[in-house]
Protein backbone atom coordinates (compact mmCIF):
# COMPACT_ATOMS: atom_id res chain seq x y z
CA UNK A 1 0.00 0.00 0.00
CA UNK A 2 1.04 3.34 -0.69
CA UNK A 3 1.25 4.41 2.54
CA UNK A 4 3.45 1.52 3.76
CA UNK A 5 5.84 2.76 0.71
CA UNK A 6 5.75 6.73 1.40
CA UNK A 7 6.70 5.63 5.68
CA UNK A 8 9.62 3.30 4.20
CA UNK A 9 10.88 6.08 1.19
CA UNK A 10 10.82 8.66 4.31
CA UNK A 11 13.40 6.24 6.40
CA UNK A 12 16.17 5.44 3.56
CA UNK A 13 18.91 7.57 3.79
CA UNK A 14 21.71 8.09 1.05
CA UNK A 15 24.93 5.68 2.12
CA UNK A 16 27.86 4.75 1.27
CA UNK A 17 29.73 1.83 2.03
CA UNK A 18 33.65 1.05 1.05
CA UNK A 19 34.89 -2.08 -0.59
CA UNK A 20 38.10 -3.03 -3.03
CA UNK A 21 35.78 -3.21 -5.83
CA UNK A 22 34.18 0.14 -5.38
CA UNK A 23 34.37 2.74 -8.04
CA UNK A 24 35.65 6.23 -8.49
CA UNK A 25 39.45 7.52 -6.53
CA UNK A 26 40.52 5.71 -3.44
CA UNK A 27 38.95 6.81 -0.43
CA UNK A 28 40.63 5.39 2.32
CA UNK A 29 42.71 2.09 3.54
CA UNK A 30 42.38 -0.90 6.32
CA UNK A 31 45.21 -1.17 8.97
CA UNK A 32 48.15 0.48 9.57
CA UNK A 33 50.20 2.77 9.53
CA UNK A 34 48.96 4.63 12.05
CA UNK A 35 49.34 8.14 11.34
CA UNK A 36 48.29 11.20 13.55
CA UNK A 37 49.27 14.89 14.73
CA UNK A 38 51.72 14.86 17.43
CA UNK A 39 49.02 16.35 19.86
CA UNK A 40 46.02 14.10 19.26
CA UNK A 41 46.09 10.82 21.68
CA UNK A 42 44.25 7.97 20.15
CA UNK A 43 41.06 5.93 21.52
CA UNK A 44 41.98 5.36 24.97
CA UNK A 45 44.54 7.60 26.25
CA UNK A 46 48.54 8.34 24.78
CA UNK A 47 49.33 4.58 25.93
CA UNK A 48 46.32 1.92 26.46
CA UNK A 49 46.27 0.50 23.21
CA UNK A 50 43.80 -1.63 23.46
CA UNK A 51 41.90 0.03 20.10
CA UNK A 52 43.26 -1.18 17.21
CA UNK A 53 43.16 0.60 13.94
CA UNK A 54 41.01 -0.93 11.37
CA UNK A 55 40.55 1.71 8.68
CA UNK A 56 41.33 5.18 7.39
CA UNK A 57 38.80 7.17 5.26
CA UNK A 58 39.51 10.51 3.79
CA UNK A 59 36.53 13.35 3.91
CA UNK A 60 37.76 15.16 0.82
CA UNK A 61 37.11 12.02 -1.48
CA UNK A 62 33.32 11.55 -0.75
CA UNK A 63 31.16 13.49 -3.01
CA UNK A 64 29.21 16.02 -1.66
CA UNK A 65 25.47 14.57 -1.43
CA UNK A 66 26.57 11.59 -0.71
CA UNK A 67 25.12 10.85 2.24
CA UNK A 68 22.81 13.12 4.17
CA UNK A 69 25.47 13.04 7.59
CA UNK A 70 27.26 16.27 8.15
CA UNK A 71 30.67 14.97 7.19
CA UNK A 72 33.48 17.74 7.31
CA UNK A 73 34.31 18.57 3.85
CA UNK A 74 38.43 17.27 3.77
CA UNK A 75 40.38 15.75 7.25
CA UNK A 76 40.52 11.88 7.33
CA UNK A 77 38.46 9.75 10.22
CA UNK A 78 40.69 6.52 11.77
CA UNK A 79 38.05 4.00 13.02
CA UNK A 80 39.56 1.58 15.89
CA UNK A 81 37.78 -1.59 17.53
CA UNK A 82 39.05 -3.74 20.16
CA UNK A 83 39.15 -6.71 18.04
CA UNK A 84 38.59 -9.25 20.74
CA UNK A 85 35.53 -11.24 20.24
CA UNK A 86 33.18 -9.57 22.30
CA UNK A 87 29.32 -9.25 22.24
CA UNK A 88 29.41 -5.61 21.89
CA UNK A 89 33.17 -4.16 20.77
CA UNK A 90 34.17 -1.08 21.71
CA UNK A 91 35.82 1.51 19.64
CA UNK A 92 36.57 5.31 18.65
CA UNK A 93 37.23 7.39 15.82
CA UNK A 94 40.14 10.03 15.39
CA UNK A 95 39.69 13.03 13.44
CA UNK A 96 42.54 14.26 11.86
CA UNK A 97 41.94 17.80 10.14
CA UNK A 98 43.82 18.30 6.47
CA UNK A 99 46.90 19.65 6.42
CA UNK A 100 48.27 18.91 9.83
CA UNK A 101 51.49 17.40 9.97
CA UNK A 102 51.09 13.46 11.12
CA UNK A 103 53.45 11.38 12.79
CA UNK A 104 53.74 7.35 12.80
CA UNK A 105 52.61 6.10 15.90
CA UNK A 106 54.54 2.48 17.44
CA UNK A 107 51.62 0.39 18.29
CA UNK A 108 52.03 -2.12 21.17
CA UNK A 109 48.95 -3.90 21.19
CA UNK A 110 49.44 -6.66 23.86
CA UNK A 111 45.75 -8.52 23.49
CA UNK A 112 45.02 -12.11 21.94
CA UNK A 113 42.77 -11.15 18.39
CA UNK A 114 40.03 -13.87 17.79
CA UNK A 115 40.87 -16.18 14.89
CA UNK A 116 44.57 -14.23 13.93
CA UNK A 117 46.18 -14.63 17.22
CA UNK A 118 48.23 -11.46 17.55
CA UNK A 119 46.82 -7.71 16.33
CA UNK A 120 49.98 -7.94 13.99
CA UNK A 121 48.47 -10.78 12.00
CA UNK A 122 45.21 -8.74 12.05
CA UNK A 123 46.78 -6.03 10.88
CA UNK A 124 48.44 -7.44 7.84
CA UNK A 125 45.32 -8.92 7.02
CA UNK A 126 43.69 -5.93 7.11
CA UNK A 127 46.53 -4.39 4.56
CA UNK A 128 46.23 -7.34 2.43
CA UNK A 129 42.74 -5.92 1.42
CA UNK A 130 44.00 -3.28 -0.14
CA UNK A 131 43.26 -0.01 -1.75
CA UNK A 132 39.18 1.30 -0.66
CA UNK A 133 36.37 2.58 -2.56
CA UNK A 134 32.84 3.97 -2.30
CA UNK A 135 29.82 1.66 -3.45
CA UNK A 136 26.56 4.24 -2.95
CA UNK A 137 23.81 2.72 -2.02
CA UNK A 138 20.65 3.00 0.57
CA UNK A 139 20.60 2.44 3.89
CA UNK A 140 17.15 1.33 5.65
CA UNK A 141 16.16 -0.09 9.03
CA UNK A 142 17.50 -3.44 9.86
CA UNK A 143 15.58 -4.60 12.80
CA UNK A 144 13.82 -6.97 12.06
CA UNK A 145 10.03 -6.01 12.46
CA UNK A 146 8.05 -7.00 15.97
CA UNK A 147 4.59 -8.98 15.49
CA UNK A 148 2.86 -5.47 16.26
CA UNK A 149 4.39 -3.34 13.47
CA UNK A 150 3.52 -6.52 10.92
CA UNK A 151 0.09 -6.67 11.92
CA UNK A 152 -0.48 -2.79 11.33
CA UNK A 153 2.22 -2.71 8.19
CA UNK A 154 2.01 -6.62 6.23
CA UNK A 155 4.38 -4.90 3.58
CA UNK A 156 6.96 -4.22 6.16
CA UNK A 157 9.25 -7.32 5.87
CA UNK A 158 9.41 -7.37 2.03
CA UNK A 159 9.87 -3.50 1.89
CA UNK A 160 12.83 -3.78 4.86
CA UNK A 161 14.56 -6.97 2.48
CA UNK A 162 14.56 -4.60 -0.97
Amino acid sequence: PAPDVDRWLGLARPMLRTAPDGGGPVRGRLGGPLMLPPDVPAPGGASAWDEQLIVTLDFATVPEGATDLPLPPDGKVLLFANADLEPEPEGGAVYAPAGAPVEEREVSLNHYVYEYGTPEKLDADLRRTGDLRLVPGVSLPTTPPEDEMLARHPHAEALREI
